[in-house]
Order: structure tokens, then sequence, then C-alpha cells
């Protein structure tokens, strides 16, 4: 008796094992094969593709690191037995090409090829932004997503997202536009099993320092790789891009009209001289800073050497306010422009910089509704904002911050200063 029912339980593992196998088998299946139309219609198009996917990447640097490898062929002559990299079991796989080869005409080819092939393209667009203050309204494809709606979520159905990246900034950085989904492409999607959080890239706009791009073959699939990876291994959130809004900025200038006598035109030059000069000595130290006027440091990112380091590029230390967990403030001096370094302190419902008044020690506190950072592109360079800029200036400038204000007191006038003690005379 013991004898069959362990055959019984032996057979039924078995089967169970070969279900698996079969599922597995499937899925497998069904991702290559859609990634090898993808990838072989955008080639003969002449689209080149490449992985942004972090998952993938990640598990490519493990192996590479475990094996020794740099990072070469990956090839595996293309049997979707030994699909290992690409088929993981991910409902989705994210790629990236180039809007200069992305072209309307050639976007159409591909769609148009791998729509003959029974599957349906999703074609984002939006406004240039690089052109909306010129008032030329040009539309760019921006993301372009790719479904098989004859697989039903039980079959394992996979999903290829292709990020379309644009030059930015001298041409220094790679950037793309929202994965602004509408309602028809949000239930295409829950059809295969995938909500808008399962794209692991960021929904918003997004900037990434760009980096080279190696052809190589990946489960033989011919596609590209970069090198390095870092870039696109980075948290969502860490690549935020806020577009700076000339439009609203030529208003501002058509209403109140633009200095541009010599003392306006030379402060703007040097500001943008140091600006630059401060943005190379914190990238060399890491440290993340946001920008105004004066720049910002979260507390917990400051570190002794950055004083050494300023002053070893001719930025010397004239003031330093408050303590480290306490309205700490830093001034330098460069030439005959003073620099600010106010540190942000982060609380349970708010924010906080502090701020001291020499001659008398009284402390001020200017408090602001929590914010994250984002990149933004300023005067020619990459530097970091407060995500939510409207909440940032009306915290600080308050409703009317459009209208130019020319008398500006800054222990009384901020929307967001109140007194906060005094340091005694030691």
């Amino acid at each position: 008796m013991i004898c069959i029912v362990s055959g019984f339980l032996l057979t039924l593992q078995l089967i169970s094992l070969q279900i698996l196998l079969r599922k597995g088998h499937v899925e497998e299946k069904t991702s290559w094969n859609l990634l090898d139309v993808v990838t072989l219609n955008a080639n003969r198009n002449s689209i080149p593709l490449f992985l942004i996917d972090s998952e993938v990447l990640s598990n490519i640097s493990a192996k590479n690191a475990k094996s020794g490898d740099s990072g070469g062929d990956t090839s595996s002559g293309g049997d979707t037995s030994y699909c290992n990299v690409l088929c993981s079991g991910r409902k989705i796989t994210h790629l990236a090409t180039f809007g200069q080869f992305a072209t309307q005409l050639l976007i159409t080819r591909f769609v148009t090829a791998v729509k003959a092939k029974g599957f349906t393209v999703l074609k984002l667009e939006e406004l240039d932004p690089t052109l909306v203050h010129y008032e030329l309204e040009v539309s760019i494809p921006t993301h372009l997503i790719v479904i098989d709606e004859n697989l039903h979520i039980d079959k394992m159905s996979h999903v290829i997202h292709i990020v379309i990246f644009y030059e930015r900034i001298q041409s220094t950085h790679w950037w793309h536009g929202l994965l602004a989904l509408n309602d028809h492409h949000k239930r295409l999607l829950h059809r295969q099993g995938l909500r808008k959080s399962d794209f692991k890239v960021s929904h918003s706009s997004a900037i990434y320092d760009k980096v080279e791009i190696m052809r190589t073959t990946i489960d033989g699939l011919v596609l590209h790789l970069p090198k390095p990876f870092t870039p696109f291994i980075q948290k969502p959130e860490d690549v935020e891009f806020v577009e700076c809004n000339k439009s609203r900025a030529n208003v501002f200038h058509a209403k109140y009209g633009r200095e541009e006598d010599e003392e306006s035109n030379k402060f703007r030059t040097k500001a943008t001289l140091l600006l630059a000069k401060v943005k190379h000595i914190l990238d060399e130290l890491s440290i993340p800073f946001c920008k105004d006027v004066d720049i910002g440091i979260w507390i917990e990112d400051y570190k002794p050497e950055l004083i050494d380091a300023f002053s070893v590029n001719d930025l010397p230390l004239i003031h330093r306010f408050g303590k480290i967990g306490d309205s700490f403030e830093l001034s330098f001096l460069d030439r005959d422009m003073k620099l600010d370094i106010f540190f942000f302190y982060r609380e349970q419902s708010y924010v906080w910089n502090g701020g001291t008044q020499a001659k008398s020690g009284n402390k001020y506190k200017y408090i602001f509704p929590i914010f994250t950072l984002c990149w933004t592109e300023f005067v020619e360079l990459k530097v970091r904002i407060p995500c939510q800029t409207l909440a940032y200036i009306e915290a600080n400038y308050g409703h009317n911050w459009f209208e130019p204000v020319k008398q500006w007191d800054w222990k009384s006038s901020p929307s967001n200063v109140e007194p906060n003690g005094q340091w005694p005379p030691d």
C-alpha cells in the first residue's frame, strides 16, 4: 500500500513539474518571439535599440562580475531554450532608441511591419518642449509600446516598451518625455495584466548622462548595450526632469521688461560662471544641491571636505553661521561675488533652512512644504531644483510671486520666515 501511495504521489509531482516547465517554456517563447519581431524590424528600418531595463542590466552586471567578463557577446545562438537573459518572467522589457533615427517616416514603417505580424503598437507623442516658447507646435514621438492582444494574461503575455531619447544640454545628455497613457492605453495594458506602476522607468520627463552604446547579441537577438550601465540602473525618481517654462518667462519680460544694462549683464555673466564652478566642485564631491540665486544642500549631504574643496578652487570661506544640527550656513567669496549655501533640514511635515543676522545673532527659520529634487536645464547646466516648484516659490514669495518686488528684506519679506531665537554671544 505504501509503495502504491508513494508511486502515485511521485507521478503527481512529475506531472506538476512538467506543467510548470511547459508554462515556463510558453512564457519564454512568448517574450522571445515578441522581442525577435521588434528587434528584427527595428534593425531593418535602421532604428538602433538598446537596453535600458534596470532589472536586466543589473542581472548582466551580476553575471559579468561573477564570471569576470567585461560584457561581450551574450548570444544563445537564437535558440529560445536558452533565453536566459531577456526571458526571466518579467511582464515588460524596456528598450530605447534615439530621436534622430526614429523619424516619423521610419517609425511608421516599423509600426506597420510589427502590426503585420499581428501585434498592437501604441505610439505616444507630445509637443517638442524646446520649441513651444517660439510658438512652434511640433509633435515628436516619445514612447512606443508593443502588445500582443491575441494573448490573454493567463498565457503570460509580454510587453515591449521603447523610450525615444533626444539630446539636451549642449548634446551632453539624453532626455525623454512624459509616459502619458490615456484611458484606452490603460485598458489595453490592463488586459495584459499590466498597470502603469509596472513600468520601471520615470513616468515624468527624465534626463540621463550620455554614454557609449555598443552593438552586441543577447539571447540570439541583435541589440545594443549602454556602457556603462550606471545611468539606467538609477531609481526613476533620481532622473526626473522639470522643463523650464520659457513661455512664461517671455510673458514676464514682455510685461515688466528685462534689465539689459551693463551692470545687470555683468552680474548674470559672473553668476553663471560661479554656478558652473560650484556645480563642478559639488559633482566631484557627489553632493546633490538645488539652486536659487543661492544654493541649498540637504544637511545630511554635508561633508567637511566641502570647505577645503571650495578653498582650493579659489572660493575662500568668509562666513560660517549656526551649527551642523541647527541653522547651518556657509558663505564663500568668488572675487567680488558672494555665494551662500543654505542647509535644509527635514521634519515630519515640512522642511526648513535657517538664517542668522551677524550683528545681533538673531536666528530666522524659513519653512517650506516637503519637496523632492528634480533635474532641470538652467543657463546650459544640468542642475537640481525642487520638483514641486510652484509650492516652493509660493512658500517663499507668496501667491503674487510673478510680480517683481524692488524692496526686499530677507528677515521679514519672505512669506515663510519666522523668528527662531538668538545665538548666545559665544
